[in-house]
């Protein structure tokens, strides 16, 4: 994991489509981790070779002090409601992580107004259904997730 520091370095990450951008907003937390933006897996190709696409989320676990993407599950039934819609639209519109790629990772605080910076984050192959649950490796969260402890409590370390 690399941390950007210079406004060129940062500015180039995030406009000019050389890495999927995603982010984590420390006000957004429960008791697992830090909760990231939506994202969509490249997993492979099927058998009619039609490319395959996992709706995630991407998280920052408490535990491992990590970046995961944690798989959604998806499915079209009778009591398909708005908010599954909204969902589904949000997923469809994300950006695509690859593996064995790199992705920019945004990192602020929208209830404090605080940015933290930007850092790019080897997937290694973690957009493979493979477990520990997809997790990024070299990927140390901890101190920002220890931000998010001391403001919001709502987890135990």
């Amino acid at each position: 994991m690399k941390f950007l520091s210079s406004q060129k370095d940062i500015a180039e990450a995030l406009n000019f489509g050389k890495y999927p951008v995603l982010k984590i907003d420390l006000s957004k937390c429960d008791g697992c981790g830090l909760i990231g933006s939506q994202c969509r897996i490249d997993i492979g190709v099927s058998s009619k070779g039609d490319r395959i696409l996992q709706a995630s989320t991407l998280r920052a676990s408490i535990s491992t002090k990590e970046i995961y993407f944690m798989p959604e599950t998806c499915g079209i039934t009778s009591d398909y409601e708005y908010f599954d819609f909204v969902n589904s639209v949000n997923a469809a519109s994300s950006p695509i992580v690859k593996p064995n790629s790199q992705i920019a990772v945004a990192v602020f605080d929208s209830k404090a107004r605080q940015r933290y910076g930007v850092c790019i984050v080897d997937t290694g192959n973690a957009s493979r259904h493979s477990y520990p649950c997809m997790t990024c490796p070299d990927s140390d969260m901890s101190e920002f997730i220890e931000i998010a402890h001391l403001r919001y409590k709502r987890f135990y370390l």
